[in-house]
């Protein structure tokens, strides 16, 4: 804006012979025209991102080389594809970027192996100087299942494949931490993978039934993670060989006769198989999954699951169960989902409340009955007196839910609070006492307020039946199912024409429906946890060997409890 003031003011001192001066020194501070992005540019960048999902080292299929992702854009600027590319003047740079990611994604398209580690595999220490990983001696076992897996990859038309035996260097704990936590990624955004079953050698279901292979911890998100699988025998011969006249499978995920066949196995349902989507919807029926499978390493036994859930954890090799421990608390960190304390067996030595291990969660999930209309739900309306006093305790417990803290978290020491339904424990009478695989298993026989009597099932034997009455109770977790109003429940108005939105007022509905919701809720079998109470106030979840569901006695109706704050430990 000076500028323009001054400089008609030194036209008039300086005279016509320096205008051209003048002109020049206005052009230089006038805005300058959009700068064009060179193509190289952009193929560059999607190259860099195309990249960043892939493994940090491969196989090259052509020298039979390690390739770093540094190492494979400074191949893949000296390929044809990439001058093309950028030598294409006429090309928007809009059209320019797809197209360039197409050719790109089908350059760098790669293979993935999934398969049992054996006892000589080569790691990335052993054959990082070979000249030719194609070429050197089949030595072992291993060795030649890498050369097999290498050798179908690269007549499948790839120049990239991975493996995790050598393509890892495990002496590195970044690379390792890595590594693990972008597993999952690697995996999906594969072209292919193969896996390679070791001990099937027969093409049929019952010789499938019986691989290892779906009993190792890693292979399940290595089976739900690709878009695209093939599976091998010990032969390196497919598994399904084509019919008479028809072309080779190449995606079984496709097929769905063997689809049918690993649901069958696994007891996954095949929208899972055929179409995966990580995360933490139905966590608890993901932790089932992992439930009768091993690990070499026990700490992997979560480290497998953070893809599969889409989490991120530090890898601390060497805690232990408590890998496991901090996957419990990432969950709740990221979940209000309450079936996580739905598991039986050993607790953590951490905190009562979390289970040791995956092997916890092998019961199926449990399910309450989904929703009823209001018209299913008789209120005993001939009766006002008692309408009147269920409307006044269901009021309390709605507006305590209402009002609910998170779930539960970490407060110290392994304590965590919970938001709670207490139901005192009355008596408590010894069944009988078996020994089931070298343990003693007692069965209990227990009466509680608000509920119906419950069988307990438990390792764990009461000193003294009037002590246990006094010291124990039933724990209910309150969940959001209890808080949350079905979108149905909702009774539009004449004047209303849009439905509710997802997150409306329950209060914005009539009381009367939201009081029968709650109502109902409350009176559904539920998962009880028992619990015990020390001198602190504070609570000791009682490990059992079976799901306890507990029923809410009718008469409870009429003496609603609210939920109360538990310390548990």
């Amino acid at each position: 804006m000076l500028l323009g003031l001054v400089a008609p003011k030194l036209k008039e001192v300086v005279g016509p012979r320096n205008d051209q001066k003048e002109r020049i020194l206005l052009e230089s501070h006038s805005p300058a025209p959009e700068e064009k992005v060179a193509p190289a540019q952009i193929v560059d960048e999607i190259a860099q991102k195309v990249l960043s999902g892939m493994p940090l080292r491969v196989i090259d299929l052509n020298t039979g080389t390690f390739s770093s992702n540094a190492e494979l854009l400074r191949v893949f600027k000296l390929s044809p594809e990439y001058q093309a590319l950028v030598s294409d003047k006429s090309i928007p740079p809009a059209d320019l970027a797809e197209k360039a990611e197409d050719v790109i994604r089908k350059y760098f398209a790669y293979v993935m192996l999934s398969h049992v580690w054996g006892e000589d595999e080569p790691l990335y220490g052993d054959i990082k100087l070979i000249t030719n990983i194609l070429e050197m001696s089949p030595s072992s076992l291993g060795i030649r299942k890498l050369q097999n897996f290498c050798r179908i990859a690269k007549q499948r038309g790839f120049h990239w494949c991975w493996s995790d035996t050598c393509c890892i260097d495990k002496t590195s704990s970044a690379e390792l931490q890595e590594s693990i936590n972008s597993m999952f990624k690697w995996y999906r955004n594969s072209a292919l993978t193969i896996a390679f079953l070791l001990d099937v050698l027969q093409s049929t279901p019952e010789a499938l039934k019986r691989s290892r292979w779906f009993t190792r911890g890693w292979t399940l998100q290595e089976l739900l993670a690709p878009t695209a699988i093939e599976f091998y025998m010990g032969d390196w011969t497919p598994f399904l060989t084509p019919s008479a006249g028809g072309a080779t499978p190449l995606n079984y995920k496709l097929i769905p006769e063997f689809v049918q066949c690993l649901e069958t196995i696994l007891y996954i349902d095949k929208s899972y198989l055929v179409d995966f989507n990580p995360g933490l919807d139905d966590v608890r029926e993901k932790l089932r999954w992992m439930a009768t499978r091993r690990t070499t390493k026990a700490e992997d036994m979560a480290y497998c699951l953070l893809g599969i859930l889409d989490l991120r954890l530090p890898v601390l090799y060497g805690e232990g169960e408590r890998s496991f421990i901090r996957l419990q608390d990432e969950i709740m960190k990221n979940t209000d989902d309450t079936c996580i304390f739905d598991w039986v067996g050993k607790p953590s030595n951490l905190n009562s409340y979390l289970a040791s291990s995956p092997s916890c969660f092998r019961q199926v999930a449990w399910r309450p009955s989904p929703y009823q209309t209001t018209a299913e739900l008789p209120m005993f309306e001939t009766v006002s007196e008692f309408t009147h006093k269920l409307s006044a305790a269901l009021l309390r417990v709605a507006e305590s839910l209402l009002n609910e803290p998170p779930l539960g978290h970490f407060v110290a020491n392994g304590r965590m609070n919970l938001r709670s339904f207490v139901y005192q424990v009355k008596s408590v009478e010894l069944v009988t006492s078996t020994e089931v695989q070298k343990r003693r298993v007692y069965r209990y026989h227990v009466k509680a307020d608000g509920v119906e009597p419950v069988t307990v099932v438990t390792t764990y034997k009461f000193p003294d039946a009037r002590f246990a009455a006094r010291s124990l109770s039933f724990g209910r977790i309150w969940d959001n199912s209890l808080r949350l109003i079905p979108r149905k429940t909702h009774k539009a108005t004449e004047e209303e024409d849009e439905p509710p939105s997802d997150d409306y007022n329950p209060w914005t509905v009539k009381n009367d429906d939201y009081l029968t919701i709650v109502a109902k809720r409350l009176r559904e079998p539920f998962v009880a946890q028992l619990l015990v109470v020390h001198p602190d106030g504070q609570f000791h979840r009682v490990h059992t060997e079976e799901r306890i569901v507990a029923q809410p006695r009718l008469i409870e109706l009429l003496d609603l409890r609210t939920p109360r704050t538990l310390i548990v430990h």
